[in-house]
């Protein structure tokens, strides 16, 4: 366990250095009953309120230290999922690059529990698409061990629920939504490298981006905690995308395997097995999606028949404004206060269906004459692809070159074998490289040539065996695959 932990200080503490090449991100969802709206002082309504619904919003926080952190304050009728992950993910990463918080970074290690929010088959697309995209070349997706502390967002969780009650009963909570977000911005904004509160009002789907570009056999790899994404120009039949992983953040070399998988068996060895990382690594993309083709957003939860805890996608939102105005009547809520809901309820009203809410930045009219703007998602899908395209543009992202370097230097046998590259880019002071090295233009035998769909899915059924996936029909629906993540 402290190990693991180890591991992720010092990536954190690498990332933490403004002028730093890598980017260290954490990402959780906060959905404490606590936090539900309206907040009532000292975590206790009164007897005549107790039992009227509340505006069930959650937060999902994304944190890079150092460089900016956001809280997504998002509405009961969001679907959480993958999806919802990369949408929060993406958006908060536009606003950094935006904002020039990610000037020259190249690498982003992401360190995420293994929630459905993360671990989903759109996740592993988009990391690997962002590298193939240029946007950074290397992508670190790391996930500790159950138990685990999150770190850095479990610290964000208690400092955000501490506005409002900075001892536990004790606090002065919140009566209305944009004084929600208004001290969330206040009280948490000396956090390193700044902070800001978005909307997440919609989420893409991703879902239907990737459509088939993923792998039908591609599935199950939710006890791999270590994923690479790295680039290298070599790797042509994978879009210039090396896929790595190891079972566990503390897998090292050792005298019959090397750190990285998957593993080739060195041919000669079958009596005393030594097994060396592949050089083209993991290939589960069969295509890859067209950045200018708008996917849209996903479809909100159903509403609730009876209760609003009849799900995580429960939206019963006539019964939630009626007892939310019920307990701003009662408990003397202020004329802003009230006109705060007011104008929530009837944005809602006026977007009963997620393709029908606006892009941010989103403005308001509040009945007291005010106006607030929702910033966050869903962006318009034109300017997320020009912000991330223009930041690889932006680092000098090279292009197929064929030298098998990255950025960063790494050339892509060193780092395939888990060495560290030295200033020459020859593997530095690392193992010395086995005599055995697969061509990276052969993949299981098949040549980078012959690009075929036939022999592009043998090489990826071979992948899929070695991970321990069962055969599946290549025709098998993405919704059971998401299930299996």
């Amino acid at each position: 366990m402290h190990a693991e932990r180890d591991v992720v200080r010092s990536f954190r503490s690498e990332a933490t250095d403004f002028s730093s090449v890598t980017a260290f991100l954490v990402d959780d969802k906060l959905g404490s009953h606590s936090q539900h709206l309206p907040m009532p002082p000292n975590e206790r309504h009164r007897k005549d309120v107790a039992t009227n619904y509340k505006y069930r919003e959650s937060l999902m926080g994304t944190f890079y230290p150092g460089k900016g952190s956001f809280y997504f304050i998002v509405p009961p009728m969001l679907k959480t999922g993958g999806n919802f992950g990369c949408t929060s993910f993406i958006v908060s990463l536009c606003r950094l690059i935006s904002n020039s918080r990610m000037t020259g970074v190249r690498r982003l290690i992401r360190q995420t529990d293994s929630g459905s929010d993360n671990v989903s088959w759109v996740t592993f697309a988009l990391c690997a698409t962002l590298v193939k995209e240029g946007v950074f070349d290397q992508v670190d997706w790391m996930r500790v061990m159950p138990g685990h502390s999150h770190n850095e967002a479990d610290a964000r969780h208690r400092q955000a629920l501490g506005v409002f009650y900075p001892k536990k009963g004790t606090g002065p909570g919140c009566n209305s939504p944009f004084e929600f977000e208004s001290s969330l911005n206040k009280g948490l904004r000396g956090i390193p490298g700044g902070y800001e509160t978005l909307w997440q009002l919609a989420s893409f789907d991703w879902a239907k981006w990737f459509g088939s570009c993923v792998s039908s056999e591609f599935g199950n790899h939710k006890d791999k905690r270590w994923w690479r994404f790295v680039r290298d120009d070599r790797v042509k039949e994978h879009g210039g995308v090396r896929v790595l992983y190891k079972d566990v953040l503390t897998d090292k070399a050792t005298a019959s395997r090397d750190e990285w998988k998957p593993f080739d068996l060195v041919p000669g060895t079958e009596m005393d097995p030594r097994y060396v990382t592949r050089p083209n690594g993991l290939r589960f993309m069969d295509r890859w999606p067209d950045t200018a083709s708008d996917p849209g957003v996903e479809a909100f939860g159903k509403a609730a028949d009876d209760t609003e805890d009849s799900g995580d996608n429960a939206w019963a939102q006539e019964r939630v404004e009626k007892g939310v105005l019920d307990t701003a009547r009662k408990l003397d809520f202020t004329v802003s206060q009230t006109a705060e809901w007011h104008a929530l309820f009837n944005f809602h009203k006026r977007h009963m269906t997620a393709d029908s809410v606006p892009k941010t930045p989103v403005k308001l009219s509040v009945d007291d004459g005010r106006s607030h703007v929702l910033h966050g998602a869903p962006m318009p899908w034109q300017e997320v692809w020009q912000i991330l395209h223009g930041h690889a543009s932006a680092c000098g992202r090279r292009t197929a070159s064929g030298d098998g370097r990255d950025s960063l230097g790494n050339s892509g046998l060193a780092s395939a074998r888990g060495v560290e590259a030295g200033p020459s880019g020859d593997g530095g002071s690392g193992r010395s490289a086995h005599p055995y090295v697969q061509p990276l233009a052969v993949i299981n035998g098949v040549t980078s040539t012959e690009d075929s769909r036939r022999a592009r899915k043998a090489a990826i059924r071979s992948d899929m065996q070695q991970l321990g996936v069962r055969a599946m029909p290549l025709c098998m629906p993405r919704g059971d695959l998401a299930v299996n993540m």
